[in-house]
Order: C-alpha cells, then sequence, then structure tokens
C-alpha cells in the first residue's frame, strides 16, 4: 500500500494506492574446478539488470508522466579465488587466495 505525501499531508485523493514492482532480471553464473590435487579454484559472474526496476506511484506517475522514484545503472559483478589444502602434522589446513572481486 502506497500513502503518497509532501510534508506530511496526503496529496492522493483516494488515500492510498497499489504500487507494483517488479525486481530486476539476473543472471549468475557460478564455476569451481580443481586445478592440482590440493588446489581448487572457483568464482561466480552476476549481472543485475537495474535500469528495469521502475517504482512510479500513481500520483507522482501522473506528475511526471512516467518518470521513476529509481535511477538505478545495470551491474556485472565478478569473484574468483583459489583454496589451497594441506596436510601437516595430520592436520587439515587451508588457504583462501582471492583473485579479484569488483
Amino acid at each position: 500500500m502506497t500513502r503518497e505525501t509532501i510534508g506530511g499531508n496526503p496529496i492522493n485523493p483516494a488515500g492510498t494506492s497499489n504500487t507494483e514492482v517488479e525486481t530486476p532480471e539476473s543472471l549468475n553464473l557460478e564455476f569451481q574446478t580443481g586445478v592440482a590435487a590440493d588446489t581448487l579454484v572457483f568464482g561466480s559472474i552476476r549481472y543485475a539488470r537495474y535500469s528495469d526496476t521502475i517504482v512510479s506511484p500513481d500520483v507522482f506517475n501522473a506528475q511526471t508522466n512516467g518518470l521513476s522514484l529509481t535511477n538505478i545503472e545495470d551491474s556485472t559483478d565478478y569473484e574468483m579465488a583459489s583454496v589451497v589444502a594441506s596436510m601437516t602434522n595430520g592436520l587439515f589446513d587451508r588457504t583462501w587466495i582471492p583473485a579479484c572481486e569488483r
């Protein structure tokens, strides 16, 4: 339920309205592979189409000819890392080595 106000005073004659918001489409790709007996490399790529997100309540929509309260750019994020495992004195040990992140 949306209640639009200016200075705390309602501006929608109906009082409240429903504002539908759709979340952006996103694509996720995750991978991992062994590169040696004691080394695992893994990473991910995520793309989100945030520019498709539009939030425009009724009165705001009418006054701005359909503009949105949001202005979010699309996003692509990358992450890659490796894990090196070793046995020391009979104990399992692992080391996290981040390769890149954005």
